[in-house]
């Protein structure tokens, strides 16, 4: 669930994207080619598991993690990174002075780090899209999130065919 001031500022993103020519839609309604009328229907099809809500870039963004992110999510994506950083200095350290052994826990360190970044990344961009009409729409704009209705076979995003 997005805080008020997670909406201030998003909503406030929105009005500087429009301003410099970008015009972001804060309804479904107003998705060019959406199969959707408005949010609810989109969300009783969600809980119906007619349709499913899917990330589409693989880029993460720290700035979109800190605008729509939890104080929770961007705790473990920043332990997620800590992880990745300071882990194998760590076994490295470790595998000189006391065993080769604890080469090991470079990989697991990196897995493990990239893994509970990705997660928490993922998590605040789907619980910010499922909270609000306007997260929705905002990351659907930016293509992080795509939708795939069940039975269509088809995965629908922003942009597609030139929209």
């Amino acid at each position: 669930m997005l805080t008020s001031t997670q909406l201030e500022n998003l909503n406030a993103l929105i009005d500087g994207l429009s301003k410099s020519g970008q015009d972001v839609p804060t309804s479904v309604s107003q998705l060019p080619d959406f199969p959707y009328a408005d949010y609810s229907s989109l969300m009783v099809d969600f809980k119906a598991k007619n349709a499913w809500l899917l990330r589409l870039s693989a880029a993460m963004d720290p700035s979109l993690l800190s605008l729509l992110g939890s104080g929770g999510a961007r705790l473990k994506s920043n332990a997620g990174k800590l992880l990745v950083t300071g882990g194998p200095i760590v076994a490295l350290v470790c595998g000189f002075v006391f065993s080769w052994w604890f080469l090991i826990a470079i990989p697991v360190c990196l897995y493990w780090g990239f893994s509970l970044t990705k997660r928490a990344y993922d998590r605040a961009i789907f619980d910010a899209a499922f909270s609000n009409e306007v997260a929705f729409c905002f990351l659907y704009f930016i293509r992080q999130v795509s939708l795939r209705i069940l039975g269509t076979d088809r995965q629908i995003y922003y942009g597609q065919d030139d929209t």
